[in-house]
């Protein structure tokens, strides 16, 4: 190498091709950060798992499952919510017996338990809690020991803009936030076993032909997570971030 390799002449040459490398790794940046994407952001807690029953006796029970309870604006969304919690019931490691909310009403109403469900979950309306008595009579009837009540808490959307360098243009965002939670009910003894809630925001770019995530499927992922690290596992406390569904765990208590 030349004495004058590293003169000022001699970078001042060199100079516009550093330049043309720096734009040319900027322009690979914001390519790379205009590719359609779907990132959920999800937090969740729970109180601790109960001594008993154990995850093992639960995944034995048969586990019954009450309409998921919501607002009054929301309450279009319950069937929605209910089904994908039985999907991820369904798919969970151990997979638990449920008792889909669809049958337990039916059950419910050949039973001629009708108004006492009724009775039940207007109290679970005024006041959060079942009356034991009642609840006692629904799962005799069903043959569960437990129950699972499932509801929406809040759901909501807003469409945004994201700026595109490639093409310069503006694309559509949209960000759908769910809440839910769930509760574990003794049908003898009318107590709360345990209960967990969640918080999922989805955000996606509304471009043609590139699919948005239903809140269906948003739901189930977040009842699998809910169900797998607070239910299965022993966690009170997770957070974490999937984009095109590989995890990655940010907290964990």
């Amino acid at each position: 190498m030349s004495l004058d390799s590293d003169t000022p002449e001699s970078f001042k040459n060199r100079l516009p091709h550093y330049r043309m490398g720096l734009r040319f790794g900027v322009m690979l940046v914001i390519l790379a950060g205009c590719t359609p994407f779907h990132l959920s952001d999800m937090y969740s807690v729970s109180t601790p798992k109960p001594a008993y029953p154990t995850t093992a006796v639960l995944a034995e029970e048969l586990l019954g499952t009450f309409s998921t309870v919501a607002p009054a604006a929301l309450q279009g969304y319950g069937p929605v919510i209910s089904h994908a919690l039985s999907e991820a019931l369904r798919s969970s490691a151990p997979p638990f017996h449920e008792i889909p909310p669809i049958v337990t009403i039916n059950q419910i109403n050949a039973k001629g338990l009708f108004s006492d469900y009724g009775e039940m979950m207007a109290g679970l309306s005024r006041t959060g809690m079942f009356d034991r008595r009642l609840l006692d009579r629904v799962g005799t009837a069903l043959g569960s020991k437990y129950m699972l009540q499932s509801g929406l808490a809040d759901f909501k959307e807003a469409i945004g803009d994201r700026f595109m360098f490639a093409g310069w243009r503006l694309v559509k965002t949209r960000a759908t936030t769910l809440r839910l939670w769930l509760r574990l009910w003794d049908v003898r003894t009318g107590e709360i076993l345990w209960e967990a809630t969640g918080e999922a925001t989805v955000t996606s770019e509304l471009i043609q032909d590139t699919p948005t995530i239903p809140v269906h499927e948003i739901a189930r992922r977040l009842w699998s997570r809910i169900l797998q690290e607070h239910l299965i596992g022993d966690k009170t406390k997770v957070g974490f971030t999937l984009r095109d569904d590989n995890p990655v765990i940010r907290q964990n208590e």
